[in-house]
């Protein structure tokens, strides 16, 4: 079946999402001086977790990582590799987050960066240190801080005004 320019997209946003949480991973074990994630590891860590349905091997990684597969078609994963896919980093919905919307990837992304330690390293206190910060909340605190966050707003243009 050839190729549709929708699976090539999705395979570039699967290819992307890999990447960061391999980037977040890397970044965890370089604080501590350890080697980099290989995609061995990652088919030992993926396999460990969905024992006995084992949906991965290390050409698989390689090929989603890349975004294309050995006849260089880009690879249409199934739910099932993208959970055990997932499951390697802690993702208990790795389709999820994989085929999702940016947003729910951004918070799945930074819960495997808390659970790692990144997200309380050195926090930045712009925008984007407190969006990634935000993102790990669940939903009803996340509107608890929106709902901080409007109030001061608010008080800050009532402060502003003469």
């Amino acid at each position: 079946m050839p190729t549709t320019s929708r699976t090539v997209r999705q395979a570039a946003v699967i290819a992307r999402r890999l990447g960061d949480l391999f980037a977040a991973l890397n970044e965890a074990r370089a604080r501590v001086g350890a080697p980099e994630l290989t995609n061995t590891e990652v088919v030992e860590k993926a396999n460990d977790a969905t024992h006995p349905d084992r949906h991965l091997n290390k050409d698989t990684v390689r090929h989603l990582r890349e975004g294309r597969n050995a006849r260089g078609e880009a690879p249409n994963p199934t739910v099932n590799t993208l959970n055990a896919l997932g499951a390697a980093f802690g993702l208990a919905n790795g389709a999820a987050y994989f085929t999702g919307n940016d947003d729910d990837a951004a918070r799945m992304l930074a819960q495997v960066r808390t659970a790692h330690g990144l997200a309380t390293v050195s926090p930045d206190t712009g925008v984007a240190g407190i969006m990634q910060r935000a993102a790990v909340l669940p939903e009803s605190k996340q509107k608890l801080f929106s709902t901080l966050l409007d109030d001061l707003l608010a008080a800050e243009a009532e402060h502003r005004r003469p």
